[in-house]
């Protein structure tokens, strides 16, 4: 059973085996129905038999991978537990791998239903419910997520900023299709000499999207550029900044909820803002 952050299987032993929560997880996996296993006909018993068990083993190893990818993150923790008296226990770091605990920030990772994957896969997943991100976005988003999931939270944050930058580029794109001359000119030429990323944002969200009342004619998306749009692609340029330069301290965790604000907010708002624009 699963108490506080730990698992106790008896009084004597905490933690539980790999080996059986492997099983435990396979086992759970099939009988919900969230994992099929392919059965391929055959008339030979012994052929079948030997197929159902590499299949199953072939499980196994799967899920193996991904506790052992959870050790590596933090998620849970390869310890020993020596019973010193009836209600003490000495901790000691387990380097054979015997019995695994759920840690702190494991109990938060599982428990909190709102947080972003750090895997590329599912995060893109997400993004595709608002939107069609393009390669070079993708490819932006999945190394930052992958230096996210090794720790490396300066680059995460480089990479994230330029994923905002490319994400501003379409929202110029998508105004220049939807802009008819003399105004399409006039834009395309202010555009061409903005070199700064916080100028393209004052001259795209401030000087057009806010100002002028015939470019962005919904109210409610208005709304949104001013008061969640606009303020999270600036915080996510700033921490951007501060990552160029070894002596501003990072921290993980803010830069995994920018990750999140990314999704929930600049993406999501920009992709409505340029599906308002090629539906007006």
């Amino acid at each position: 059973m699963k108490t506080g952050w730990i698992w106790v299987e008896n009084a004597t032993n905490i933690g539980i085996s790999i080996q059986k929560l492997t099983e435990e997880l396979a086992l759970r996996l099939q009988n919900k129905k969230l994992i099929t296993i392919e059965v391929i006909p055959v008339n030979n018993s012994e052929i079948m038999h030997t197929q159902d068990a590499y299949n199953r083993t072939k499980l196994k190893v799967a899920i193996t991978e991904i506790i052992f990818e959870f050790i590596r993150l933090g998620i849970v923790l390869p310890v020993k537990f020596k019973r010193e008296s009836q209600q003490n226990f000495e901790v000691t770091p387990h380097s054979n791998f015997e019995h695994i605990i759920l840690s702190d920030y494991g109990a938060k990772y599982i428990e909190d239903s709102q947080v972003i994957p750090y895997y590329a896969e599912k995060y893109i997943d997400l993004l595709k419910h608002t939107g069609n991100p393009d390669e070079e976005l993708i490819t932006y988003l999945a190394e930052g997520l992958t230096c996210l999931q090794n720790q490396l939270g300066r680059a995460a944050a480089v990479l994230l900023r330029l994923s905002t930058e490319h994400t501003l580029g379409k929202l110029e794109e998508a105004l220049q299709q939807k802009l008819i001359e003399p105004q399409k000119g006039e834009f395309t030429r202010k555009i061409k000499s903005k070199r700064m990323f916080e100028d393209r944002i004052e001259l795209l969200i401030d000087d057009w999207m806010l100002k002028r009342p015939d470019i962005l004619t919904n109210n409610g998306l208005k709304n949104s550029v001013k008061n969640q749009l606009k303020p999270s692609i600036h915080a996510i340029r700033e921490v951007g900044n501060k990552a160029a330069h070894i002596s501003q301290p990072m921290q993980l965790e803010n830069i995994r909820d920018l990750y999140t604000l990314y999704a929930n907010t600049v993406y999501r708002i920009s992709s409505d803002i340029i599906r308002h624009w090629q539906e007006a």
